[in-house]
């Protein structure tokens, strides 16, 4: 089995904007499905493409409301 050919630039370019499309539908109610899906794909790259993670998207995460 080989790796994958990811640019990591483009899964950071992924991250930020499903961060910030995320945040812009934080206060919905009930949570839609997009929502859920959203912060699913953010915590699967997290875990499965660790080295795409920049220090500054973390940084911004935590800072978030989403997770205070």
């Amino acid at each position: 089995m080989s790796a994958a050919n990811v640019s990591i630039d483009r899964v950071q370019g992924v991250l930020w904007n499903q961060l910030e499309e995320f945040e812009a539908g934080y206060d919905q109610d009930p949570i839609p499905e997009n929502q859920d899906l959203r912060a699913l794909s953010i915590a699967w790259i997290a875990v499965f493409v660790e080295e795409a993670v920049s220090a500054s998207f973390v940084e911004a995460l935590t800072e978030s409301r989403i997770i205070q």
